[in-house]
């Protein structure tokens, strides 16, 4: 038993190492709005991650991507990073599995650019500033007041720098405990075999 936890240990240090491929496929829900960047759409962004289907959102308003970019980036947890990463995963881990609707993903998608380019100073003040719908607004204020969670950070400039940040929800519990399951059952199916 003790021999499959360190190899289960192992094979987590390993994957956490390694680069994914990230490719754009497009935009999910979110709507238009105005930053003082200039006119941008915040929501939730549609990519393949190793083969995988994941929504992100962007962290990175100063690169651009269209349909079919592709990159390698490291993945990080926020809560491993500075300055202001570790409250921006607050952000995501808080409220990014329930904002389905276009304003309430606009919403998350602002709140995560004023935590990583103003602290969460809020949409009126500092260099970030936005204007977007009232319940895109009233969305982003409420997710600026996260304080636990965290996410999974994809930083571009690891491998290229033409790609762009992106924030990830951590899978939950629930997937991490049968991914867990489902290697030990392959270690002891070895064993036997």
């Amino acid at each position: 038993m003790r021999r499959n936890i360190a190899i289960l240990s192992l094979i987590a240090i390993v994957s956490a190492a390694h680069a994914d491929t990230l490719t754009f496929n497009g935009i999910g829900a979110g709507e238009s709005a105005s930053t003082s960047f200039g006119g941008v759409f915040a929501g939730k962004l549609e990519f393949t991650i190793n083969g995988n289907s994941v929504e992100t959102i962007c962290g990175d308003l100063f690169h651009h991507v269209g349909g079919g970019d592709t990159w390698n980036a490291t993945p990080q947890l926020t809560s491993t990073m500075s300055p202001n990463f570790p409250a921006a995963g607050h952000i995501v881990g808080t409220y990014f599995s329930s904002a389905v609707s276009n304003a309430d993903c606009a919403g998350l998608q602002l709140a995560v650019w004023d935590m990583l380019i103003d602290g969460g100073d809020g949409l009126a003040n500092g260099a970030f500033t936005a204007t977007a719908s009232t319940d895109a607004m009233n969305a982003a204020a409420l997710d600026l007041t996260a304080i636990s969670g965290d996410a999974i950070y994809w930083d571009h400039a690891d491998t290229n720098p033409t790609g762009q940040g992106q924030l990830g929800a951590v899978p939950e519990p629930a997937s991490m405990l049968a991914l867990g399951v489902g290697a030990v059952g392959i270690l002891r199916r070895r064993k036997r075999a």
